[in-house]
């Protein structure tokens, strides 16, 4: 007969070896009040199994993006998968069936983000007939909708930006150069959030790889630069997470010392996790 640990021991596995337990997964639900759970909040709660519970309310941070589908129109192809299109951009009943477009199977059509009275008008101005035969939800692993990504950015996601391509700077450089006053203002700046007379962190849409668009596929990584900036006495950092919009941070101006060697780039890939140093250009 199998010896069964306490829950005091279960809980001394889950706590003391991660790496090592047999558990590794973790369950989350939302109820619309807290009311549902007897209104207990920040509260944790040790199970007869060793597992533990814990209830507090839903936080989002600043920084968390939302992912929101825009109001679309999917067509079933001849390999069976959805190709979308924007309502103002749906095409004609001919030009679908040219390119083997099923629009007679049942799911031939589907509407996403958008309410019947309007995806039938839409079609019925590229003379589609619809008829509605439920609701389909798409393949979760689907890589063709498309999609609005709305994200808050404020003064505390720019500091941490900005220490960001400090650290990466500091990290070629010598202490003592990143200790000099010119870097004063950026450094109060990350640990105050004292702003000076100009811009210390700008956003921009242009991707940090001359080989990418500003809207359609990229890479998917982190990128950080550092250089020189045209004008030669001033440094610009660059940081891109995920590769979604770029961060300009002026790491300093108006630099009258030495010209240091501060070109440098790195892109982090996060689906090989490796580390590629970028080439730079002459």
């Amino acid at each position: 007969m199998a010896n069964r640990r306490s829950s005091n021991d279960e809980r001394a596995v889950i706590f003391g070896k991660p790496e090592k337990r047999p558990y590794g997964a973790r369950l989350e639900f939302q109820v619309l009040h807290v009311g549902f759970l007897g209104d207990m909040e920040n509260t944790t709660i040790l199970l007869d199994s060793g597992a533990v519970a814990s209830l507090a309310p839903a936080r989002q941070t600043s920084w968390e993006g939302v992912l929101q589908p825009l109001p679309q129109v999917g067509f079933l192809g001849a390999a069976g998968k959805y190709e979308y299109f924007l309502p103002d951009d749906i095409p004609t009943q001919e030009w679908l069936k040219e390119r083997g477009f099923n629009l007679k199977d049942q799911r031939s059509i589907c509407g996403i983000a958008v309410d019947e009275a309007t995806l039938r008008a839409k079609l019925a101005e590229k003379g589609i007939e619809f008829k509605h035969h439920g609701e389909l939800v798409p393949p979760r692993k689907s890589q063709s909708i498309l999609c609005e990504v709305e994200g808050t950015i404020d003064q505390q996601i720019f500091r941490a930006i900005a220490k960001i391509a400090f650290n990466y700077l500091l990290y070629w450089q010598r202490p003592e150069f990143l200790l000099e006053e010119p870097f004063n203002p950026l450094r109060r700046y990350i640990r105050y959030g004292e702003t000076p007379g100009y811009t210390l962190v700008a956003v921009r849409e242009k991707a940090i790889l001359d080989d990418e668009p500003v809207a359609g596929e990229r890479r998917l990584g982190h990128l950080i630069t550092s250089n020189w900036a045209q004008d030669g006495i001033s440094i610009v950092g660059q940081v891109s997470l995920f590769n979604w919009v770029t961060y300009c941070v002026s790491l300093l101006r108006d630099y009258s010392g030495e010209r240091r060697d501060v070109k440098r780039g790195h892109f982090f890939d996060v689906s090989n996790r490796r580390i590629v140093e970028l080439e730079t250009r002459p």
